[in-house]
């Protein structure tokens, strides 16, 4: 798989089925090993709702790379969304 297939994939999140947004970037470690996903955070709307910030999901909590979806396990106060 090339880092650039996870781009095309939404996000979910197991603990709530939320859709946390697309891949943005992603950050390796020293070794060359995937670190993080950095999601795209939600886009305002009318200029008022919504901060534009960017996820960060670590590696470890993502639990299955599927060919349309990527399914990650994340508490969603941890996230900052609510």
């Amino acid at each position: 798989m090339k880092a650039t297939d996870l781009s095309a994939r939404d996000i979910i999140n197991l603990s709530n089925g939320q859709r946390l947004g697309s891949v943005k970037d992603i950050h390796f470690d020293e070794k060359g090993q995937i670190k993080a996903l950095v999601l795209e955070g939600r886009k305002k709307r009318l200029g008022v709702w919504g901060g534009g910030r960017d996820i960060v999901v670590l590696w470890n909590n993502v639990r299955t790379l599927g060919a349309d979806v990527v399914l990650v396990e994340v508490n969603p106060e941890d996230l900052g969304l609510y």
